[in-house]
């Protein structure tokens, strides 16, 4: 699966069969293409919230559900957590407000 969504973060639900969890999802490739080549190369990242465990060789599914923030260049490591953590406030208090189910 493919889609093209443009450089940057989004928030999202990954669901595994019943379980759905929620995350912030990021674009690592060149011209904003987040999915899988095949199934063996992922070309985007997952930062799921609240989540422990192993998804490793799990089906998944994942739904985007909006558009945290356009892609940004940090000064230093300082800047980049600073702005992680902003990423994790900003995707928690979106799927407070959005209740997310199996689907």
């Amino acid at each position: 699966v493919e889609a093209d969504l443009g450089d940057g973060r989004f928030e999202g639900a990954l669901q595994v069969g019943r379980d759905v969890r929620v995350g912030i999802f990021v674009d690592d490739q060149p011209g904003g293409r987040v999915g899988a080549v095949d199934d063996a190369d992922p070309v985007g990242e997952t930062h799921l919230l609240d989540f422990e465990g192993n998804l490793l060789r799990k089906r998944i599914a994942v739904r985007f559900l909006g558009r945290l923030r356009d892609e940004m260049k940090f000064n230093g490591i300082g800047e980049l957590a600073d702005q992680i953590a902003r990423d994790i406030a900003a995707a928690t208090a979106f799927f407070h407000n959005q209740p997310i189910r199996a689907g």
